[in-house]
């Protein structure tokens, strides 16, 4: 019976880090699309005609913020969703510490380099 619950107890967590994930993306998304609705209105109002014949006085739009919010929620949404979506196998072989190194009396084809990149891919 501990199984089932191990299965259940997954696709739930996943679930759940995939709509997280797709949340985050679609508020990196309204945060960018807002950025650049606010970018748009500076351009056409009298504040940005101003600043283009003196560079020194006024400000930027303010679009800077919203911006830097979305691509920072884009980017950590797009890594939810992979985590929800690569098997739990791959994540731990790409995060698992090496099985030998140089200092445990290893052979040198065994410590993580190129041997390992290969291993991975199947090619030994």
């Amino acid at each position: 019976m501990n199984k089932p619950d191990n299965l259940l107890g997954e696709v739930v967590s996943r679930a759940t880090m995939a709509v997280v994930a797709l949340a985050m993306l679609f508020g990196g998304y309204k945060c960018l699309s807002f950025a650049s609705r606010i970018r748009q209105e500076y351009i056409h109002s009298p504040q940005y005609d101003a600043h283009q014949i003196h560079p020194n006085i006024g400000s930027d739009s303010g679009a800077n913020l919203p911006a830097m919010i979305g691509i920072g929620l884009l980017i950590v949404g797009g890594f939810f969703l992979l985590a929800a979506v690569v098997p739990v196998e791959l994540l731990s072989r790409l995060v698992s510490p090496p099985t030998a190194t140089l200092h445990d009396g290893a052979e040198e084809d065994q410590a993580r380099g190129i041997a390992n990149f290969f291993r991975f891919f199947g090619r030994r």
